[in-house]
């Protein structure tokens, strides 16, 4: 039984009907080499499968997963608490004035459709799951980090629509994918995009360019200065 199969076998095992409702992507399907998982914690040395702590209503709570997806976009609309972050980041000792960028190389995914999750269409979360296990759990490998400078509003309609300025650090060797066909290399990057509008977010991106170390360090120390920082040993002791 190769994984792709040992995947299904995991999901129908399930008895509430989510085996019917989920497709198994290879990562030869995926097309791409990385899935994405954000997070305020640079510490994460593996991500363990886990029944969600942060549902809706109308998603499944059975099956342990690690939530990815395959666009940083995607995370951001499934994680939802940026803008908390952003506006009380400084109230909580453990944020770094950014996000991390955790990159899972070539596994199989679970897709689950709008009957399990009800964001699927938006988000186009995907699950890791513990079918085997040597997938009880996922090492953790950070492959980028990005921070918001600022937020923009336009009087677009009777709500408004911010648009938020965001410098990304791609690290050596890795490609993230923003959204769509926004492909971000190695090294550093900045552009605009839609956020906390009403409805749904948008994922075009705006104004790409890509910057110079001298300007990164330069944004990201009057900004950011802490999305560096990791605790000395001595933390720990």
């Amino acid at each position: 039984m190769n994984d792709v199969e040992a995947c299904e076998a995991y999901i129908a095992s399930f008895r509430n009907g989510v085996g019917k409702n989920c497709e198994i992507i290879s990562p030869e399907e995926l097309g791409q080499e990385f899935l994405y998982h954000i997070s305020t914690n640079s510490g994460i040395k593996k991500f363990i499968p886990q029944l969600t702590q942060r549902s809706a209503p109308k998603e499944d709570r059975s099956v342990p997963r690690v939530s990815v997806a395959p666009t940083i976009f995607g995370c951001i609309l499934g994680y939802q608490q940026d803008r908390g972050d952003w506006e009380y980041g400084r109230s909580n000792k453990g944020w770094k004035d950014g996000w991390y960028i955790y990159g899972f190389r070539n596994e199989v995914s679970v897709k689950p459709n709008v009957k399990v999750l009800y964001d699927a269409d938006f988000t186009d979360e995907r699950w890791l799951v513990p079918y085997k296990p040597e997938k009880w759990q996922y090492p953790a490998e950070i492959i980028g980090k990005y921070f918001y400078r600022s937020v923009r509003e336009y009087q677009r309609n009777a709500y408004g629509e911010k648009t938020i300025e965001v410098f990304l650090e791609v690290a050596k060797g890795a490609v993230v994918r923003f959204s769509g066909d926004v492909m971000l290399t190695e090294g550093y990057w900045t552009f605009e995009f839609s956020r906390w509008v009403k409805g749904w977010d948008k994922s075009e991106v705006t104004g790409l360019r890509k910057l110079d170390a001298t300007e990164w360090k330069k944004v990201k120390g009057a900004t950011a200065e802490l999305l560096s920082y990791q605790e000395p040993p001595s933390a720990c002791w």
